[in-house]
């Protein structure tokens, strides 16, 4: 999403303009299947009937209050196109867990970890990769200390 588009909807989401995020993502869904699928799983879940109010239900669920109380260890997984967890948000969410004793950080860049069932193979390559150099073939996600 270009930043003046993500800006402004941030702004209508912060201000209450239901109407105005609503037609955003009535619009929207209506260009991208993936999009649609996305909003209509979160609705669905939340059990709210528009996006506006299945953001503002999602708000309610944050990390940053806690992260910094982590004191394990932690596992890191982001995605070049992954839409959960982009690897441009890895840095941010890394800092703000400043107390943890050890971070795994785990990049996939491939096709293979975004396909349906993709954590079985981030659970299980990332061990394969640092011990036995991984499944023949297999692009090896990037593994960072």
């Amino acid at each position: 999403m270009p930043p003046q588009a993500q800006k402004e909807l941030l702004g209508w989401i912060d201000t209450g303009n239901e109407g105005a995020v609503d037609k955003f993502f009535a619009d929207a869904m209506a260009k991208s299947l993936l999009l649609d699928w996305m909003m209509k799983l979160a609705m669905h879940n939340s059990g709210q009937r528009t996006p506006y109010a299945s953001l503002k239900h999602y708000q309610q669920y944050e990390t940053g209050s806690i992260s910094s109380l982590l004191a394990q260890d932690v596992l890191l997984m982001a995605g070049a196109e992954d839409h959960y967890i982009p690897v441009h948000r890895r840095d941010s969410l890394e800092s703000r867990a400043p107390g943890r004793r050890d971070l795994k950080r785990c990049a996939d860049n491939s096709s293979l970890g975004r396909q349906l069932g993709g954590y079985r193979y981030h659970f299980r390559l990332p061990v394969r990769a640092r011990h036995r150099g991984g499944p023949a073939g297999a692009a090896v996600p990037q593994m960072e200390a």
